[in-house]
């Protein structure tokens, strides 16, 4: 998942320049954000073998438990971002020792969440199908990462 977020913030830098100047408002950048979401439903849908029954099922679970871990991250990057942009001084130790605590729990908070929707996704996928979830999460995740450096390769040139 942390992969997939990863990619997810590589393609919108990547995008975020050329998206921004063309559309700065926030129905676009909520377009992108469908478009890329169901690009991505699109991808793991094709790795798991989704029936028609399974994939309305899937991936309302999946987007709620993608919306949450989204959450807890943009929480403890904005915790951390605080502290980054705070005046040289101003931040205590005390601070320092939470934001560095909240960005070490955050891996064990998002398997929290994970382990959380497990039993409703074997209500929903065989097997074979969830043994092969993470896999597809990682493909997925690679292959955004290729395409972002085919888009920044390219505009290198």
């Amino acid at each position: 998942m942390k992969q997939i977020l990863f990619a997810l913030i590589m393609l919108s830098l990547s995008f975020g320049n050329a998206f921004a100047q063309n559309q700065p408002n926030r129905q676009n950048r909520e377009q992108w954000a469908k478009e890329f979401r169901e690009f991505k439903h699109e991808a793991l849908n094709k790795h798991l073998n989704l029936t028609d029954e399974q994939k309305a099922a899937f991936f309302e679970v999946y987007d709620k438990m993608d919306r949450e871990i989204a959450k807890l991250n943009r929480e403890t990057r904005a915790l951390e971002r605080k502290i980054t942009k705070a005046d040289e001084g101003t931040v205590t130790d005390v601070e320092y020792e939470a934001a560095t605590n909240a960005i070490i729990e955050l891996k064990g908070k998002e398997c929290d969440i994970e382990k959380s929707y497990y039993e409703e996704f074997k209500k929903i996928l065989t097997p074979k199908q969830l043994f092969n979830l993470k896999k597809a999460e990682r493909e997925f995740s690679m292959d955004m990462m290729r395409q972002h450096n085919k888009l920044r390769n390219k505009n290198r040139k």
